[in-house]
């Protein structure tokens, strides 16, 4: 698995997984007039398993369950309705020291969704 894409069943925007390496991988958002790529330094921990973990609790889970890679320059945060959609909200910003900027998305997805990313995950991070 060489490209991982994740569609907002609403807007189409998209977040977007690629060029994993042994240090890390690219991500992206598109959609809504803007386009961010930020490179994440990532060799200990992948959030494979917290894609995992959300597939499993399809019947749904209280709070928010979250993901941040080590150097903190990707942040994923999911929550459930417990009606059928879940809402996952990214935060990119780099960890170049500048802080020159931070983007956040929210991507609304339906639970059927999961099981797909799930399994694409651990594809692209074995």
């Amino acid at each position: 698995m060489d490209r991982i894409e994740i569609k907002c069943v609403n807007d189409g925007s998209r977040f977007l997984f690629f060029d994993r390496n042994k240090d890390g991988w690219t991500t992206e958002i598109n959609g809504n007039g803007i386009t961010a790529k930020l490179k994440v330094s990532d060799y200990i921990a992948n959030p494979s398993e917290f894609f995992s973990e959300i597939a499993g609790q399809w019947r749904g889970w209280e709070g928010i369950k979250s993901y941040q890679s080590l150097e903190g320059e990707l942040m994923i945060q999911a929550t459930h309705d417990k009606k059928g959609a879940v809402l996952l909200t990214v935060i990119l910003s780099p960890n170049d020291g500048t802080d020159d900027w931070k983007l956040q998305h929210c991507f609304n997805l339906e639970l059927g969704q999961l099981e797909r990313i799930s399994q694409e995950m651990k594809a692209f991070f074995k």
